[in-house]
């Protein structure tokens, strides 16, 4: 017969127990970067004081280049947290 290395198994068993333990921070990241985009979206494709706004006045349009550059700096922490977790 023969032999089978348990070591193998064990590594495995240890990383795909890492990856499914992760997948609740992985959709948290997910969830937590894609919603504000949509809800501004969603502001400005059903609001027509929001369009008014960013027509008028360079401010809003400042305020969400830096919503999103720091939306884009907290996915790029929440992946490497995952990450280091897997």
């Amino acid at each position: 017969p023969r032999s089978i290395d348990v070591r193998f198994f064990e590594t495995d068993v240890g990383g795909a127990r890492r990856v499914i333990q992760s997948a609740q921070a992985r959709l948290s990241a997910r969830v937590l970067t894609l919603l504000p985009v949509a809800f501004a979206g969603w502001g400005i494709a059903t609001d027509s004081r929001v369009r008014a706004a960013y027509a008028m006045s360079p401010l809003p349009g400042a305020c969400t280049a830096c919503g999103l550059l720091l939306d884009l700096a907290g996915w790029w922490w929440m992946r490497r947290l995952v990450r280091g977790a897997v």
